[in-house]
């Protein structure tokens, strides 16, 4: 009898075991894809995900996972400026202070909230900011957190700066020698640049030029932009408030660079991680696909096991279920090899992409002869599509569909701020809505239209028509601008991308009127 009660006992804990194990990479797989989404401020999915691993999480009464995630949903729903949301999912972790670190961090998420939230009636009794970074800071002092101490002395003593100078510089300096302790440059170089912008609040001009030199060191030559934005601003700064008009117009340029270069960096990274989440959608597709498999294959070996390993007990006992079990594991470990296979391959060709992104731009910028310049520049108009997309997707965290005229007017927008010639574009365009993740294509068919008009147009009429017309079930999109080009010239290649280009939308009855630099096809939505 106990013999029985002890298999049916081990039956149990393996079904258990395999049902925990497929549960929590649900969550770990939501929680990746949540921050991922982050990355490139696609906040509405990051937000969807999140929650499904808090539903998860909370299922399964997970306490510190569930911590981890609501921190994660507080950042997202700072960013989406829902304040408010933001700090009420905070107050419920009644029991985060079980987890110290957490804990720390979570107050430090409020504090930021609540920086953001000033303006409330319901928090100007007292300084809620001040409030929670002191809470955080005492408790990471007593843990000896050192990375999130660090970051409290350096928040808090920015904080404080405007009304205790000495408190905010000791505070900065700890904060500093922490992060050059444990070789935390880039956050060495925001807790120094504070100390910058006190010195320069207090006129002390000797200090102030000895914390720019070496912020100043520490920056050139990298690709720190925001670090150098930062320490130039507060240069601008001082000499503006100096009246000093020669060195305020000089840090004005060199901040105008740098922003312009962070501009160029920031489309560039959102473009390369754009482009790898929807390549990689079919290979995400085959390992859902592939896992939904293993998931059935081991509940219903699982159920097998229970079922059969009740039944042996009376005949053959304990090794045929060992037999079983064996059985399982071997079929486990090959699904298990699948499963591994096809992520490195994934994982493999996203690097590879962004690599050969990252390769373009850099030969595209070296040199700079004239064909390699309008090389850069034709690249760098279709980075410039991409981010103008962007900026209909962040208006709003839960706009899946765009609107086809105010996108084609943000890119007209770009071009009319890039080009000394000024072209009139006249968009006849219905209302249509199109999924995000296809009009970007749209976007490029219309940048490699206006690229060819502006490199090859020889009409003195510098008059463009942009027409998109309700023609049926499907749109009639017509481009004109009355200039006449070369079937064999750039013209010709650059007619030969833009139908590419419609192929991916799913384009119809592409045709080209040469004589009068007119492209026309249809689509449906």
């Amino acid at each position: 009898m106990k013999l029985r009660l002890l298999c049916l006992f081990i039956v149990i804990q393996i079904f258990a075991f395999g049902q925990s194990s497929s549960t929590l990479e649900k969550y770990n797989a939501h929680f990746e894809q949540a921050e991922t989404y982050k990355k490139v401020s696609l906040y509405a999915e990051s937000i969807e995900e999140i929650n499904h691993a808090l539903k998860i999480a909370r299922r399964y009464n997970w306490k510190e996972k569930n911590i981890k995630a609501t921190i994660f949903l507080a950042e997202l729903m700072r960013q989406t400026k829902d304040f408010k949301k933001g700090i009420k999912v905070l107050r419920e972790l009644s029991y985060s202070s079980e987890y110290p670190q957490l804990h720390v961090e979570k107050l430090g998420r409020m504090a930021a909230l609540f920086h953001e939230t000033t303006h409330l009636p319901d928090y100007q009794k007292f300084d809620s900011v001040e409030f929670y970074l002191k809470k955080a800071l005492s408790l990471a002092e007593k843990f000896d957190f050192r990375r999130e101490k660090a970051g409290l002395y350096n928040e808090l003593g920015y904080r404080i700066g405007h009304k205790d100078v000495d408190s905010c510089l000791f505070l900065l300096g700890e904060a500093s020698r922490i992060f050059i302790e444990e070789k935390d440059t880039q956050n060495y170089i925001v807790a120094r640049t504070n100390m910058l912008r006190t010195y320069v609040t207090i006129k002390d001009s000797a200090r102030m030029m000895s914390t720019f030199n070496e912020l100043d060191g520490l920056v050139k030559g990298r690709d720190w932009h925001i670090l150098k934005r930062e320490v130039y601003s507060t240069m601008l700064a001082y000499y503006v408030k100096k009246g000093d008009s020669l060195n305020a117009n000089y840090w004005r340029l060199k901040w105008t660079q740098v922003e312009l270069a962070n501009t160029k960096n920031i489309s560039s990274v959102g473009l390369n991680s754009f482009r790898a989440i929807y390549e990689t959608k079919k290979y995400q597709e085959e390992v859902k696909k592939k896992n939904d498999q293993l998931r059935k294959e081991t509940r219903r070996r699982n159920e097998i096991i229970v079922y059969l390993g009740v039944l042996s007990l009376l005949s053959l006992g304990i090794s045929l279920l060992l037999f079983r079990e064996r059985k399982l594991k071997r079929k486990i470990t090959e699904a298990n090899d699948d499963y591994e296979m096809l992520l490195i391959e994934s994982n493999h060709r996203i690097k590879n992409n962004l690599q050969m992104i990252i390769s373009m731009l850099q030969y595209a910028s070296q040199g700079l002869k004239k064909e390699n310049s309008i090389a850069l520049e034709r690249m760098s108009t279709k980075i410039q599509t991409i981010s103008a997309l962007h900026k209909h997707l962040y208006m709003d965290v839960h706009n899946e569909q765009v609107e086809l005229k105010g996108y084609f007017a943000s890119i007209i927008e770009l071009y009319q701020s890039i080009l000394a010639q000024t072209f009139h574009i006249e968009l006849d365009i219905d209302h249509v809505e199109i999924r995000s993740e296809r009009i970007v294509y749209f976007g490029l068919i219309f940048n490699e239209m206006l690229t060819n008009t502006i490199e090859h147009r020889d009409s003195k009429e510098n008059k463009l028509l942009v027409s998109v017309k309700l023609a049926g079930d499907y749109y009639h999109f017509s481009y004109q601008d009355d200039s006449a080009f070369d079937e064999n010239g750039e013209a010709g290649t650059g007619t030969v991308l833009i139908q590419q280009l419609v192929n991916r939308v799913k384009g119809t009855n592409f045709q080209v009127q040469r004589d009068l630099g007119k492209y026309e096809f249809d689509f449906r939505v």
